[in-house]
């Protein structure tokens, strides 16, 4: 039912009559309201965000994979070496204790110097081991090797 615009814009109606008319015309009207500017604007943002985080993340997963790509053939070298040695038996490398003779020439000195206990226990234990060879000659070859090591 239409409203007459007479109604509305009559000055001499009444209050009551003025609401009696704008009840009707409620009841007639869907409201439709209006989306704001500002909920789209964000909605927008954060889809932008995170378009661009998965953007950003697929960008270092793609260069991981292509680091990894470049890589490929010196892994494929350590397979074939590794299948290839698979079955051989592996070889223990032994720590033997030699002492190079060249370097136990000459007149021999006597020295005092101190050391604390614990180490010279463990020397004697090692002496005890290698008897074949002579106290001195042992820590000597040991001082010039601890020498050529730390230079």
């Amino acid at each position: 039912m239409p409203i007459k615009s007479s109604k509305l814009k009559s000055d001499k109606s009444t209050p009551a009559k003025k609401q009696a008319v704008l009840k009707k015309s409620k009841s007639n009207t869907k409201v439709i309201p209006k989306k704001s500017n500002k909920s789209n604007t964000k909605v927008n943002a954060l889809k932008e965000s995170k378009s661009l985080e998965v953007y950003k993340s697929n960008t270092f997963v793609i260069q991981q994979l292509e680091d990894f790509s470049e890589k490929i053939p010196e892994i494929e070298k350590m397979l074939i070496w590794f299948n290839n040695n698979i079955d051989k038996p592996t070889e223990a490398i032994e720590n033997k204790f030699e002492i190079d003779f060249k370097n136990c020439k000459g007149e021999i000195k006597s020295c005092t110097f101190k050391v604390y206990e614990s180490i010279i226990k463990k020397l004697d234990k090692f002496i005890e081991k290698h008897n074949n060879y002579k106290k001195q000659d042992i820590i000597s070859t040991m001082i010039l090797e601890f020498m050529d090591k730390y230079k």
